[in-house]
């Protein structure tokens, strides 16, 4: 110990013996305490300093001292370190003592972490209710289904008193089948028109969902609005698609969803519905594919089948569309029913939209060819003069006058350019076949 305490002291002196300082006791001791922690807990040492032989060799040193100029930055860097030392004193083992102590009882407090609650899910929209405006009047060619339709539907909606008071349970379901664009969605939309009962059309999409267990509350969600709303129709379009064979379906949420649905129909009764019906409607192209509990007596009661029409119903199906269209009076329905084998009313309806283009196509055809020509000037000139004139007034934005669209009509002979432009769905979903064999293929069929 007494060898460090020798070094820190000639240190000192080394460091201040250039400085002009005068030296003494209590500027070393104030030194140790400052730099040297460890001499506060050993007796004070004062260095011993070398007696000269005579005064006069002290007194040439002090003036010696005096008369050397210090080095500017070592006398700044002495007097600050002389100043922190004189500001800090030495600290003593009871003050260590008490900042220990301070130091046990100050413990940090642990900060109760309060773990962020997950934000509530969204909530789900509501389905729409909706009041259809179709009619009966706006189909053709379903006569044959619309005495089932009245009693299976119609009845039941507009008049569950009859079967309160009889003691038995209307219909729940129908299930409406049959290839596409036979009019399933429109037929819907006309019962739920014609009876006033509210709308609630839902297509798979709507249902299906991500997230476990969503889909199902969708479906409870579904119900839950049509009581809330009776008397009324919920419509679910491409029903299949949601609801397939439970023993095919590899995934749960599938399994899941038929059962919610099976579950949620067999609450649709007049007690639990406040004595108000509403009545469950599946639109599908594959009956087969669904699951068979849905197709049993007391969820879809009955099952129409909406087929290819015939001759005749595709003749009423084209008067119907022709009713509201400007047609000139040398119109053939029969005959357009004659050639379209095969067609549905998606179909039909593509054939009068084709052939109402090709009556506009008519039209500014003739624009473009019936344009004055000029006496003065080149032929090509005057056509080019008349062909910008007649392609500015097409493009123009006003709307034509009532003289320019009195000659636009569709006449029968748009009808017949319009057939080949539009396939039969029915040919080709593969439920129809066009023979092209006659009688004069086949031989020795005289006396037949």
């Amino acid at each position: 110990m007494d060898r460090k305490i020798k070094f820190h002291v000639e240190k000192f002196l080394r460091e201040n013996a250039d400085a002009g300082l005068i030296i003494t006791e209590s500027t070393v001791v104030q030194y140790l305490v400052s730099t040297y922690p460890e001499y506060s807990r050993k007796p004070a040492v004062c260095p011993k300093r070398p007696r000269s032989d005579s005064s006069d060799e002290d007194e040439k040193q002090a003036q010696a001292l005096e008369s050397t100029a210090p080095p500017p930055s070592n006398l700044l860097n002495n007097i600050i370190r002389k100043s922190y030392a004189a500001a800090a004193p030495a600290e003593t083992k009871a003050d260590k003592a008490d900042k220990a102590s301070d130091a046990v009882d100050e413990k940090p407090k642990k900060v109760k972490r309060v773990r962020a609650e997950a934000p509530p899910p969204p909530p789900t929209s509501d389905f729409v209710v909706t009041r259809p405006t179709t009619r009966y009047t706006d189909f053709g060619g379903i006569n044959s289904i619309l005495k089932e339709v009245q009693e299976l539907i119609e009845y039941p909606l507009t008049h569950p008193e009859i079967y309160t008071h009889l003691g038995v349970e209307p219909p729940r379901g129908i299930l409406l089948h049959g290839p596409p664009g036979t009019g399933k969605t429109m037929l819907a939309n006309a019962i739920a028109g014609e009876s006033g009962a509210c709308f609630l059309k839902v297509s798979a999409p709507e249902i299906v969902s991500g997230m476990s267990g969503e889909s199902e509350q969708k479906v409870r969600e579904l119900f839950e609005q049509a009581i809330a709303n009776a008397p009324s129709i919920i419509f679910i379009d491409e029903i299949d698609a949601i609801t397939p064979k439970r023993e095919n379906s590899s995934r749960g949420m599938e399994k899941r969803i038929v059962a919610q649905l099976l579950t949620s129909t067999d609450t649709l009764n007049l007690e639990n519905t406040g004595g108000k019906p509403v009545l469950i409607i599946g639109a599908t192209n594959r009956p087969n594919d669904l699951d068979p509990a849905l197709r049993r007596a007391g969820r879809f009661d009955r099952e129409i089948c909406l087929g290819i029409p015939d001759e005749p119903s595709r003749e009423r199906i084209l008067r119907v569309l022709a009713s509201k269209m400007r047609l000139s009076g040398d119109m053939d329905f029969k005959d357009l029913a004659r050639r379209t084998p095969g067609f549905v009313g998606a179909d039909l309806v593509s054939l009068t939209k084709e052939a109402a283009v090709l009556a506009v196509n008519r039209i500014f055809s003739t624009l473009l060819t019936t344009t004055p020509v000029s006496p003065h000037g080149p032929a090509d000139d005057v056509d080019d003069e008349a062909r910008r004139t007649v392609n500015d007034e097409i493009r123009s934005v006003a709307p034509f006058t009532a003289e320019q669209l009195e000659p636009l009509r569709v006449d029968m002979m748009d009808f017949l350019n319009a057939l080949p432009k539009v396939q039969p769905s029915s040919k080709r979903e593969g439920f129809a076949t066009i023979p092209d064999v006659s009688w004069s293929d086949v031989g020795a069929l005289v006396q037949v």
